[in-house]
């Protein structure tokens, strides 16, 4: 699999730091930097893809219970892992790539299908990223857009 020089606009505190590179699928972030490359075809938001939201789904039991068990710096790469399924579920889900994070509040606002407040919500949550709350305010916003995608999808259907 090619490796790549994370993209400026994906350079982020959270996930990625200047000279940072990806270079397999699993990596946050990987479609949506291949495709601003155009280094791939493949676009898995234009069927809006589920993926993220099931890759949380397999988690969260487990940074729940590192949350209860006090481990603060077993958590950190879950608490990052999962914001960052997050922001591609709620991207993909709109059958969108993730643009990057210049002008992330823009791009967030202008989402057609999101949860109530996630512009809020989500910045408290990327803020405060392995606080317990942050984690249950994450795991409300998974709940939330996932119901929202399943509706739309139905919508879509009729």
């Amino acid at each position: 699999m090619k490796s790549i020089k994370v993209p400026q606009s994906f350079i982020h505190p959270l996930f990625y730091q200047e000279e940072d590179v990806v270079s397999s699928k699993s990596d946050l972030f990987y479609y949506d930097m291949m495709a601003l490359l155009n280094e791939r075809a493949e676009r898995p938001w234009k069927k809006g893809s589920e993926a993220p939201f099931k890759v949380f789904q397999n988690e969260k039991e487990e940074i729940r219970e590192l949350f209860r068990q006090r481990k603060k710096e077993d958590v950190k790469e879950l608490m990052k892992s999962s914001i960052g399924q997050f922001i591609t579920f709620l991207f993909w889900m709109n059958h969108l790539p993730v643009p990057g994070f210049r002008n992330f509040s823009e791009h967030v606002a202008s989402l057609e299908i999101k949860p109530f407040n996630v512009e809020e919500r989500l910045s408290f949550v990327m803020q405060k990223p392995y606080q317990y709350v942050s984690y249950m305010q994450l795991d409300e916003l998974f709940t939330e857009a996932n119901k929202q995608a399943k509706v739309n999808a139905l919508i879509k259907r009729k």
